[in-house]
């Protein structure tokens, strides 16, 4: 994230008013776990992604939830807690095909592909393809 942009983001994270009944103002907890984790401040980007997906689920936002639940698990797989990462992500990615947002669902299926091959289980059905040449 460059200079500017992390001004731009602190600068909205000090001055956005918080209003829950506005999903644009119940976005801020995303761009603020989102800033978080691209400054590696993971503990934050966790408690503001947690933040977000409780106020998300009481707003029965399931977009914003499955938004927050990726952040959760992306936060998770880089502190190699591949398990509950890849718990997170299966949730997020289904929300996203219940929505039907297939951008949402590209962003998390790739996230889970990561997760999937740390762990050695590269498909859903925890089928390996270690064995397959790579293309």
């Amino acid at each position: 994230m460059s200079g500017s942009s992390v001004l731009v983001v602190g600068f909205f994270l000090k001055t956005w008013r918080f209003d829950p009944a506005s999903r644009a103002q119940r976005s801020w907890q995303l761009v603020k776990g989102l800033a978080l984790e691209h400054q590696s401040q993971f503990q934050p980007a966790m408690d503001a992604y947690s933040i977000a997906r409780q106020i998300f689920e009481q707003a029965a936002d399931l977009e914003g939830t499955a938004e927050a639940l990726n952040g959760i698990g992306v936060i998770l797989q880089k502190r190699g807690n591949l398990v509950e990462a890849r718990e997170k992500l299966e949730l997020a990615r289904d929300y996203f095909r219940e929505i039907g947002d297939e951008n949402g669902l590209g962003r998390v299926s790739n996230n889970l592909s990561e997760t999937y091959r740390r762990t050695g289980r590269t498909t859903a059905r925890g089928k390996s393809n270690a064995s397959q040449n790579p293309r």
